[in-house]
């Protein structure tokens, strides 16, 4: 018979168990991940030593700024395929919560995300519509490019972007987290275009701005200036945004090719492509490795950021919780109640078992399990059915060693 550990704890009213030996934190998360569970979020309520929690910072994927649009022409025009509110505003979590269901648009306004299953195709409302901000931005922060988040005064106004398909010629660079922007550097000797993440605090030759009128239509500034800087001198010069329309070299050697400014070559001009790094909780879901920047640990209830996520010199107890089992169909679990040889068996054993449980057994628990193993065999143990019923040895509860365990259990730290 397999046994599903996390339905047991979750039997016995409890909501977190523990790896039997100590891992990194990606093994953690890929541990709970195969239990159907995730890394607990906060501190855990029974382990005192050190362990691995599912809070970590993160990379996002590229960002494309589309623009910013009221909920009534999404709803006509996008194809909304999922509504969630988010913990906090965070244009991350929005685009992280969107790709499980391959959705790669997706809109914010404030912490209410929208997944869109296409991407406008008309101009939007004006920038100074779009006036919220995810976070309060610090002087030198790198960490929040982009940043619009809806309206501050209307909560029918959302800002709208994709995720981005977009190459780098060097596939490391999609992880240096000290690039966050990217410019569209062109050459004359031969015809080169090429994306490349940089520092946003770079100073470029200005940027490319949307064109007001026609969001596939752009417009270039002549000023120098940093790639906020440049966001901000399309808002304010030219009631747009940074041209993001745009994920392949082929559509920029179109953009290039059809304007109508001066001297198109060697240009290194920034575009409204970015990505940033934010707060994320582990859902069970396949992190990639690199995108993780730094995860939680705790040493009881002291808890703190560490860079060692993959290193194979930390390694620390994985808690996983599995709060998550309860919205989902638990196993079919026949003849539990309903066979007439086992409720007769249990009510022959229940008072035995009752009467015997505080004296023979209370040693089980005093040391109690570290692990999720050692539980497993306690648990087997007290829920079992007497052999002598065959009727009854597939069953996978017992009343009486429930309320056994529960009052035991409850009352036990790690």
């Amino acid at each position: 018979m397999v046994i599903n550990i996390a339905y047991y704890f979750l039997l016995l009213g409890l909501s977190e168990f523990t790896s039997e030996s100590k891992l990194t934190w990606m093994d953690a998360q890929l541990f709970c991940s195969k239990r159907n569970s995730f890394l607990i979020r906060g501190q855990s309520q029974y382990v005192r030593g050190k362990y691995w929690t599912g809070e970590y910072e993160r990379l996002s994927r590229w960002m494309h700024i589309i623009g910013c649009y009221s909920l009534n022409y999404l709803e006509d025009n996008t194809d909304i395929r999922r509504r969630l509110p988010l913990p906090a505003p965070s244009l991350g979590l929005c685009q992280e919560s969107c790709l499980p269901v391959n959705v790669f648009a997706f809109s914010i306004q404030n912490n209410m995300c929208l997944c869109l299953g296409k991407i406008p195709e008309k101009n939007g409302l004006s920038p100074k519509k779009c006036d919220g901000k995810c976070r309060e931005i610090k002087q030198h922060d790198i960490d929040s490019f982009p940043n619009d988040c809806g309206s501050t005064k209307h909560t029918n106004i959302f800002n709208v972007y994709a995720t981005s398909p977009i190459r780098m010629k060097n596939e490391n660079g999609n992880y240096i987290t000290s690039k966050l922007c990217v410019f569209l550097w062109t050459t004359d000797s031969p015809d080169k275009y090429e994306f490349i993440p940089m520092n946003c605090d770079n100073v470029l030759h200005g940027g490319i701005c949307q064109e007001k009128k026609d969001k596939n239509e752009f417009v270039k500034l002549k000023e120098y200036g940093t790639w906020r800087d440049s966001l901000d001198r399309c808002k304010r010069d030219m009631d747009s945004y940074l041209y993001g329309n745009i994920s392949t070299i082929i559509e920029a050697e179109k953009m290039i090719n059809r304007s109508t400014f001066q001297g198109k070559t060697s240009l290194w001009h920034w575009i409204g492509v970015a990505r940033q790094i934010y707060l994320s909780s582990d859902t069970g879901i396949s992190i990639d490795t690199k995108s993780v920047i730094q995860c939680k640990k705790c040493h009881g209830s002291r808890c703190y950021f560490t860079s060692d996520c993959d290193n194979q010199n930390e390694q620390l107890l994985a808690v996983c919780s599995s709060d998550q089992i309860v919205n989902q169909n638990p196993p079919k679990m026949v003849g539990v109640f309903t066979n007439p040889c086992c409720i007769e068996t249990r009510r022959k054993g229940m008072k035995a078992e009752n009467d015997s449980a505080s004296t023979n057994h209370s040693s089980q628990y005093t040391n109690g399990p570290r692990n999720i193993h050692s539980l497993k065999a306690i648990i087997t143990s007290k829920l079992s059915f007497w052999n002598d019923t065959p009727n009854c040895q597939d069953n996978l509860s017992d009343v009486s060693s429930v309320v056994t365990v529960v009052n035991l259990f409850k009352n036990r730290s790690y």
